[in-house]
């Protein structure tokens, strides 16, 4: 009778320290994530999900959710070079194929950025077909810190992720000082110039987050009198080949191009402007840093953004790297 007794608190006890061994974090929409293990096999649902597993965990990563174009396979490390393609859920139309997700074996699917009520309905739609565990977190810049923190739980990578985490902090900090103090800004988006990023746009949070003041108020077909209304103390240039425009009136005009002050922004291993909006904005924050400033310290955001990239993506640039990736004005 003692011995079956004393069975019996053993199996308890084992029982009661495995459940306490399950890793458990809330997600956006409040749902708990419950994994027995860290996660092995991530796969991400989106873009900026790819990211964030990237820069925790790249050797997590079970595949990308988009064929990767060259310019950032040539960033990346050499495994994730020949990742395979599984899907875009968070693009996708129908009901996705669950196999190839089984197939490699994933046990855990990551979801990072908006969090409309369609992406709700895509986690839980996902998780009961495959039964794997479906984490989404908010990809709103303020939330960068305790989304990086979470994945540390997932992973396993508790470590790596506060330090991440804590280096976020100070770049969101020293941003926060600028708020609303910082130049007018027009993001030209296309060859012409002619199409813009409003302020309400998820793609213009990190101006409005580095202090800037986004001054176009509508996203296509934007006429000379827009631009002579708006006058954008900076441009912001996401396609290189505005520059060559940008030498014609009415931007001859406009304060950013007679001051010099069209910049065009770094994108390695992805934009840092958010081409996907995931954490790598935060070195978009430390380039806006000397990029809003009206006398840029070039040389010191050169350093910052090669500790962070280091850090974050675990390369280090050369010198000729990092002067690329900053040549500067482009006017």
């Amino acid at each position: 009778m003692v011995g079956r007794r004393w069975f019996w608190i053993l199996g308890v006890a084992l029982w009661t320290q495995a459940v306490h061994a399950q890793i458990a974090v809330t997600d956006a929409y409040g749902r708990a994530v419950t994994l027995p293990a860290p996660a092995a096999r991530i796969a991400p649902a989106g873009p900026p999900a790819e990211v964030l597993a990237y820069v925790v965990a790249p050797d997590l990563l079970a595949g990308w959710a988009r064929k990767q174009p060259e310019s950032t396979l040539r960033w990346v490390d050499d495994r994730s070079k020949t990742l395979p393609v599984m899907g875009h859920l968070t693009g996708w139309e129908g009901e996705p194929d669950y196999s190839v997700w089984k197939n490699a074996k994933v046990d855990l699917f990551l979801d990072y950025g908006s969090v409309g009520g369609r992406f709700e309905t895509l986690a839980a739609s996902v998780q009961q077909g495959t039964g794997i565990p479906y984490a989404v977190f908010d990809g709103r810049m303020e939330n960068i810190p305790a989304s990086l923190r979470a994945m540390g739980k997932l992973t396993g990578r508790e470590a790596r992720a506060e330090d991440l985490a804590k280096t976020a902090e100070r770049i969101l900090a020293r941003a926060a000082q600028n708020a609303g103090k910082g130049p007018t800004l027009y993001i030209a988006r296309n060859a012409d110039g002619r199409a813009s990023t409003v302020p309400r746009s998820q793609h213009a949070e990190i101006y409005a987050v580095a202090g800037a003041v986004n001054v176009a108020t509508k996203e296509e077909n934007i006429s000379d009198d827009d631009l002579k209304a708006w006058k954008p103390d900076v441009i912001i240039v996401m396609d290189p080949a505005f520059v060559a425009n940008a030498r014609n009136a009415p931007w001859t005009q406009m304060p950013a191009v007679k001051n010099k002050r069209m910049f065009v922004p770094p994108a390695a291993p992805w934009s840092w402007m958010g081409g996907p909006p995931s954490v790598n904005r935060l070195l978009g924050l430390v380039w806006l840093n000397a990029a809003l400033a009206e006398k840029p310290d070039w040389a010191a955001a050169k350093k910052e953004a090669g500790e962070v990239y280091k850090q974050f993506f675990g390369r280090a640039l050369t010198t000729s790297e990092l002067n690329a990736l900053f040549t500067q004005p482009a006017s």
